[in-house]
């Protein structure tokens, strides 16, 4: 197993002022991905140029271990290891985020490989990472199977064992702030975009429910993330949130939607405090 670890000097826009923003983890799980990826197997430039393939974010967990602010500790040590799944049709990765000696936060990331067609505009299709590829796993960085699913399972949870108490809709347009290379939106925002819904939300009710103060004043205990298909650049979009309370706290379930395509939801986040 190649793991890589590295430390960042932490500043002030990590972080809330309650956790490390889910923005940072987000990024840093994709920044971590391609350093393992350039002591290990290729830089993320060369995958696309010379071999023709990309990753797609298809499902992110990040859990909050511990609490964890500005002042706690000068720097976040970043640790990664990456397996192949299925015969190179899926890649994970395994972060963990250390500081002060102990584990603050975990993320399970859940990659699709692609194939580009095209390089102007890096479209692609899904396929298994080249074997060329696939030859630079170490044998125990290659599991059989599929991992298991993030998001649907839990929202199945959510909708059969919570109590509804809200509805919202926040509609939002996809700049390319919000982008990657590609001009479709890059996972790293996908948080920020819920977090918006939800805090627009609770700032509606927090005067009279004690829910909707608790997702304002208190850290995120975990999110759950999944995407399903892309937005692209200039795109508009809402995101349709549902607030239930389980075992007395709220939950707050945000589907991405827009009039392109079909019903699908673009992505599903899940907060949970």
């Amino acid at each position: 197993m190649r793991t890589v670890r590295y430390t960042l000097p932490t500043d002030t826009s990590f972080f809330t002022p309650l956790q490390l923003q889910p923005r940072m983890l987000l990024s840093q799980g994709m920044s971590a991905w391609a350093r393992w990826a350039r002591a290990n197997l290729v830089s993320f430039p060369r995958l696309v140029k010379e071999h023709g393939a990309s990753l797609v974010m298809l499902g992110i967990r990040l859990e909050y271990l511990a609490p964890f602010r500005f002042f706690d500790a000068d720097e976040v040590e970043v640790v990664i290891d990456v397996h192949a799944r299925a015969g190179g049709e899926l890649l994970t990765a395994d972060l963990r985020f250390n500081a002060a000696g102990r584990e603050i936060v975990r993320g399970d990331f859940v990659m699709k490989p692609v194939l580009l067609t095209e390089m102007t505009s890096l479209t692609a299709t899904p396929g298994p990472l080249p074997a060329a590829l696939m030859a630079r796993f170490e044998p125990d960085e290659i599991v059989p199977g599929k991992p298991e699913r993030l998001v649907g399972p839990l929202v199945e949870s959510i909708e059969s064992g919570g109590q509804p108490i809200a509805t919202w809709e926040h509609p939002f347009t996809v700049h390319r702030s919000h982008c990657e290379v590609a001009d479709q939106w890059s996972f790293t925002d996908v948080a920020d975009l819920a977090a918006a819904s939800r805090e627009s939300l609770a700032l509606t009710k927090a005067g009279t429910d004690a829910a909707f103060r608790v997702a304002l004043a208190e850290p995120i205990r975990d999110i759950h993330i999944e995407i399903a298909k892309p937005y692209f650049a200039f795109d508009t979009g809402t995101v349709r949130t549902q607030v239930y309370v389980m075992e007395g706290r709220p939950v707050f379930l945000h589907r991405f939607v827009s009039s392109i395509g079909t019903a699908k939801p673009h992505g599903t986040v899940v907060e949970r405090f």
